[in-house]
């Protein structure tokens, strides 16, 4: 265990806040506004962004990563570094499905028809686009303890980064290292990212999570309660305990809803677009 002062520490905090207000050091963009008007995301920072299956978040979380590296978006980033724990998707998926989104054509069309000479220029594109040395990926089934070892491999050898980005997709997805239940499996791992949280200043945590049914449930138009509730996540009392923020995609059509939820009006401008008629107690949901 190591003692310091706790005035040192704070000295350090001052300094480092400053050198994010004159430009020094600079808060990492997602690129994605809902995101970034919310949660500044600085180094040291665990996100945990959670959805049910089919609803978006390994598309979300490789937007989110790609526009991190962007250095239009983010100044710093010649000098980041992303290493991609990929529990769910390989490459060959990962690459299909980014190919579609750039193409706009369907996967099936993709494997099952050449591509014109258009396309042909598109899907080159997209491949010198992907030719990144930034960027490195996992995709062997890990434990926490072998998480723990090869993200402190890498951190090490990144240590001189400006920042290094860690993802996981996704948490319910990590193995036992020696049978343990899985309650146990997800507190080890969830101990293992803030052990490296602390040990390295220069990391991000971006941690995908599953929600369960519940929403689903709960899906009823203009009621409050189809909002994401903590409860929704898998193992939330584990998540929550690290987690800087957390953040919940969820599709109420998918769910059979025309009519989301309701809200204050007031604390949510940004959405005015999709307002319906006020109820008597002044609240709206959303289109």
């Amino acid at each position: 265990m190591q003692i310091q002062k706790f005035k040192d520490l704070t000295n350090q905090a001052f300094k480092e806040i400053k050198d994010y207000q004159t430009g020094k050091k600079a808060v990492v963009k997602t690129g994605l506004p809902y995101f970034d008007d919310i949660f500044p995301v600085v180094n040291g920072s665990v996100i945990v962004f959670s959805a049910g299956s089919g609803v978006g978040k390994s598309f979300t979380l490789a937007k989110m990563v790609n526009n991190i590296l962007n250095k239009e978006i983010n100044p710093l980033a010649e000098n980041f570094a992303v290493l991609n724990v990929s529990l769910e998707m390989r490459v060959m998926s990962l690459v299909l499905r980014g190919m579609s989104s750039h193409l706009k054509k369907d996967k099936k069309d993709i494997l099952l028809s050449e591509f014109t000479e258009e396309e042909k220029q598109l899907a080159n594109e997209y491949y010198l686009s992907i030719q990144d040395d930034r960027v490195n990926i996992s995709q062997v089934p890990t434990t926490p303890n072998k998480f723990f070892e090869g993200c402190k491999e890498f951190l090490e050898a990144n240590k001189d980064k400006e920042s290094v980005i860690i993802t996981c997709d996704h948490l319910a997805l990590v193995s036992a290292d020696s049978g343990e239940p899985r309650n146990s499996v997800i507190e080890k791992f969830i101990e293992r990212v803030n052990d490296l949280k602390m040990m390295y200043q220069n990391v991000i945590f971006i941690l995908l999570s599953q929600t369960n049914s519940e929403m689903i449930r709960r899906a009823k138009d203009k009621d409050i309660m189809a909002q994401p509730q903590p409860q929704d996540l898998y193992y939330s009392q584990f998540t929550f305990q690290i987690a800087d923020y957390v953040a919940v995609m969820i599709s109420p059509l998918k769910n059979g809803m025309s009519f989301y939820t309701k809200l204050k009006p007031e604390r949510y401008p940004y959405l005015q677009k999709f307002f319906l008629e006020e109820d008597s107690k002044g609240r709206v949901s959303l289109e």
